[in-house]
């Protein structure tokens, strides 16, 4: 198996101060980036993306009801992912299955909440 980062990939990176599962949309671009969405989880009573919902059983790491956060998707370059996972501050998880991650994509461009930029980038490098 190749090492991260991947198209399909997936990561926990710290965030508020929690671990948040992150997928990976790409394999490195010609500018050695990869397009990155946190997963995060529904709380009842509070508003989310219902672009991709992902539940108990769609990652080995989720065990409630979450939601892909696309107004934060951003691009990271690859050389960071590594050495962060070098340096364990990112930690590798279970790549998404095929059917999860098709979800996950086709959410990317439904969601009213992913930027222009990011939609941009997507068509761009094969997302």
């Amino acid at each position: 198996m190749a090492s991260l980062p991947y198209r399909a990939g997936a990561l926990l990176i710290p965030f508020n101060p929690k671990l948040h599962l992150f997928a990976i949309l790409n394999d490195p671009c010609q500018d050695k980036q990869c397009l990155v969405v946190m997963v995060t989880t529904i709380y009842e009573g509070k508003k989310y993306d219902p672009s991709c919902v992902l539940k108990e059983g769609d990652h080995p790491f989720i065990e409630r009801p979450s939601y892909l956060l696309y107004r934060m998707a951003e691009t990271i370059r690859s050389a960071q992912i590594e050495t962060r996972l070098g340096q364990k501050y990112y930690v590798a998880k279970p790549d998404f299955e095929e059917e999860v991650f098709t979800r996950i994509v086709n959410g990317l461009y439904a969601s009213d909440e992913t930027r222009l930029r990011i939609i941009r980038y997507a068509e761009n490098n094969g997302v």
